[in-house]
Formats: structure tokens, C-alpha cells, sequence
């Protein structure tokens, strides 16, 4: 074996320079722990996204059952304000029918006290009447209130729907992300 003889200056220079060249390799390239760093980065965005895609859905489900509801409590508003729009229909009707009958009698009365009692009649058949009325004007706001209760719950179900819809998306988007980034389902 034949020695080789290397200056001391050279074997420095030389060493430095390797030393600097690995020191120079690592610094243009990510470290382990940059890379590690960078793809728990990576989930915890994929984890928001898809957590903000569930609470959308949780918020649209919420209100698809306020949505449903809401209908249901302005069906309900709807039957009882037909029930007092029938109800006052036919006391309406009913007075208009005793009317007729008092009005054809009306004036046969010879004294005070048939007077008297042919007007408390009239009294009772308009009071009556009246109540058949209001019942009716009653019932009447019932229903538009009821439609209007419904008209809400529809657009609160519409909403619901796109939040869930949009929360479905977000979550199957950052699925996608995820698994075309690290391959794992």
C-alpha cells in the first residue's frame, strides 16, 4: 500500500468544504420536522373544513325541524281559523234566518210589552249576528296568520337544506383533500 501524502491545508479545505456542503444540502430542503410540520398543517385545515362542514349540517337539520314546526303549528292555526270561519258562518247564517221570521211579524205587536219583547228578539238575533262576525273576521286572521307561519317554516326547511347540502359538501371536500394528499381513506 503506498501512502499518500495530503498537505494539512488541502484535508482542512477539504473537510470545511464537505462540511458546508452538507450543512448547505439540509438548509435547501425541508427538515423532517418541517415536513412533519407542514402535514399536520395540512389535517388540521382538512379537520376544520370538514368540522365546519358538519356544524352546517347540524345548523340545517336544526332547522329543518323549527321549518317543520313551523308548518305544523300554522296547519293548526289554519283548522282552528276555519273551524270559527264555518262556525261563525253558520251563526251568521242562522241570525239571517231568524231575522226573516221576526221581520215578517214585525209591527203586529197591539201593546208595549210585545213591542218590548219583539225588540229584545231583534237584540239577541243582532248580537248574534255580530259574534257570527267577528268569529268569521277571527277565523280569517287565524288563517293568514297560519299561512304566513308556514310560508316561514317552508323558507326555514329551504334553508336547512342548502346548509346541509353545502355541509355535505365541505365534508366529502375535505375528504378528497385528504385522502388525495395521503392516500388513506
Amino acid at each position: 500500500m503506498t501512502k499518500m501524502k495530503f498537505g494539512t491545508k488541502k484535508v482542512l479545505v477539504s473537510a470545511a468544504a464537505l462540511a458546508l456542503f452538507q450543512l448547505t444540502g439540509c438548509a435547501s430542503g425541508p427538515s423532517f420536522g418541517d415536513m412533519m410540520s407542514s402535514k399536520a398543517s395540512s389535517i388540521e385545515g382538512y379537520s376544520e373544513e370538514w368540522k365546519k362542514g358538519a356544524e352546517l349540517i347540524e345548523d340545517g337539520e336544526d332547522l329543518l325541524k323549527d321549518g317543520e314546526k313551523a308548518i305544523a303549528k300554522g296547519q293548526k292555526e289554519i283548522n282552528q281559523g276555519s273551524e270559527l270561519v264555518r262556525e261563525g258562518t253558520a251563526q251568521v247564517e242562522a241570525s239571517r234566518q231568524a231575522y226573516r221570521q221576526l221581520s215578517t211579524k214585525a209591527g203586529q205587536s197591539r201593546d208595549a210589552a210585545a213591542i218590548s219583547k219583539e225588540a229584545e228578539k231583534l237584540k239577541e238575533v243582532a248580537s248574534n249576528w255580530k259574534d257570527g262576525d267577528a268569529d268569521v273576521v277571527k277565523g280569517n286572521k287565524l288563517i293568514d296568520k297560519g299561512n304566513e307561519r308556514i310560508n316561514k317554516g317552508q323558507k326555514k326547511i329551504q334553508e336547512g337544506n342548502d346548509k346541509i347540502v353545502e355541509g355535505r359538501a365541505l365534508k366529502l371536500e375535505s375528504e378528497k383533500k385528504y385522502q388525495d394528499s395521503y392516500g388513506q381513506s
